[in-house]
């Protein structure tokens, strides 16, 4: 490969970054501004802004002949949209990321003739500052730690950072809030969501198809808070949360105690929880109004 060669594809795949980098800022502002049903209920929101700008800085870093800037775009378009593609079932996801995929491998094979070309032929070549290998490398791990965080999260290895059905959580965390005495061995996890980080035994706020629970890791066991959707006296936002914040939800019984669950913002998490717990209490009440005027109605 010669220098005009490799010059070509290294320039071809920064321009495919900036593609992507627009595409993810345009997702973005349609995410904040618009919010479209779609959008939301792929969990997609402003921090599709942080993504567009990382790849947009890896795009210029390829353009000035970056080897790991486009190693870097070659993993994260075949983590985030391939990978995913194939997890959640976009087959045409996929096959966009397999097209932008090979214009980073070849933006790499590009830069790393260009660095051969430029030792071999120019004695006074000086390589690039290590300031500049050093916030390379840095945003290398942020863009693709953030990829590997939803790859994990989309499998169940680790908690997702939105607020998910009991579909999709591991298989064996079920059980093991039956063995806490949790949940009923029939019951139904409806919606489920962990702050933790790594570990779901760490935290939980669920819904279920009879109650709304809580649950923390603390000294070693499990701590956790719940009420039936007939025990439910009232619920509440308390705090809306923000970009970096989950929402925190009140749930209050007849006698004025209350117990509190975080809830994510991310897919129109919050909402979401809250319009399904209304409808359930809703259900719980009129169900329970209707008994006791059966018992009115019912000669002794």
């Amino acid at each position: 490969m010669d220098r005009e060669q490799a010059a070509r594809l290294v320039r071809h795949g920064s321009n495919a970054g900036f593609v992507v980098a627009g595409l993810g800022a345009v997702a973005a502002l349609i995410a904040i501004f618009l919010r479209p049903e779609q959008f939301v209920a792929r969990g997609f929101d402003g921090w599709l802004s942080v993504d567009a700008a990382i790849v947009a800085f890896m795009a210029w870093q390829i353009r000035r002949g970056s080897r790991i800037a486009a190693v870097t775009l070659l993993l994260y378009c075949l983590a985030d949209r391939v990978a995913l593609g194939l997890i959640e079932g976009r087959v045409a996801g996929v096959g966009v990321g397999l097209i932008f995929a090979s214009f980073f491998y070849n933006a790499a094979r590009g830069a790393f003739a260009l660095r051969r070309l430029r030792t071999s032929e120019d004695a006074g070549y000086r390589a690039p500052a290590r300031w500049k290998t050093i916030a390379g490398c840095g945003a290398s791990v942020l863009l693709l730690g953030t990829v590997a965080i939803g790859l994990l999260g989309e499998v169940a290895v680790v908690p997702p950072t939105g607020l998910v059905t009991g579909e999709e959580l591991p298989t064996w965390l079920r059980p093991l809030l039956v063995s806490e005495g949790m949940i009923d061995p029939d019951e139904e996890i409806l919606l489920f969501y962990s702050a933790a980080l790594f570990d779901f035994r760490k935290d939980g706020n669920a819904l279920t198809d009879r109650r709304v629970l809580s649950y923390e890791e603390g000294d070693g066991q499990l701590w956790y808070a719940s009420l039936t959707f007939d025990e439910i006296a009232g619920i509440r936002v308390a705090d809306p949360g923000g970009v970096l914040e989950d929402a925190v939800v009140e749930v209050l019984d007849s006698e004025g105690d209350s117990f509190f669950l975080w809830i994510p913002l991310e897919g129109d998490g919050l909402n979401r929880f809250m319009r399904a717990v209304e409808e359930r209490t809703v259900v719980a009440a009129a169900n329970e109004a209707a008994v006791r005027a059966l018992e009115r109605a019912t000669p002794e």
